[in-house]
């Protein structure tokens, strides 16, 4: 809330790893029977992401919906995937409603609700994309350490030393 009441920020969201900051946990999942069967075999970049995320970084929603702070732990697992992940689960059909395994077959609670699909996002290397993303909601699994956002209208050195100064005030 602090963040965004900066002089000139739009919006704030809060990522585990920013693109192009190297590389950050693998996420295996399972889309059929095949990949079920040799769990690990397709990983993913996985990354928690907050609400406004995707809105701060100009990242484009192409089905379904984001995150919200209502995405908590109480409630049934949720993840966003990028364009990528879609076409090769789902070719040709919607991936938004679906579940994606993300853990080994027979661990409880191995399934989580694609409730959106966003444009891929090049996190290791502005040339080729390398692994398809899921994003899961920082309200269900909150990452130790986070990355901030800001979208602003403003020159972004203008604002970096008001914003660093906030957040060591918040957390040295």
């Amino acid at each position: 809330r602090r963040l965004g009441e900066l002089p000139g920020v739009k919006r704030v969201g809060f990522i585990s790893k920013l693109p192009l900051t190297g590389s950050g946990a693998l996420s295996p999942y399972a889309f059929d029977e095949a990949t079920a069967r040799n769990w690990e075999s397709v990983t993913a970049d996985g990354r928690q992401a907050s609400s406004e995320y995707f809105a701060a970084m100009n990242t484009r929603l192409l089905a379904g919906r984001a995150f919200t702070w209502d995405d908590a732990v109480d409630k049934p697992p949720v993840i966003i995937i990028d364009e990528t992940l879609a076409r090769q689960a789902w070719p040709g059909r919607s991936a938004v409603g679906r579940q994606l395994q993300l853990g080994p077959t027979g661990d409880p609670n191995n399934m989580a609700e694609v409730v959106g699909v966003v444009e891929h996002e090049r996190l290791h290397d502005l040339t080729r994309a390398v692994r398809p993303l899921i994003f899961y909601p920082m309200g269900q699994q909150l990452p130790p350490v986070v990355d901030v956002v800001l979208e602003t209208g403003l020159a972004p050195q203008s604002l970096a030393g008001a914003a660093t100064s906030l957040v060591h005030e918040m957390d040295k």
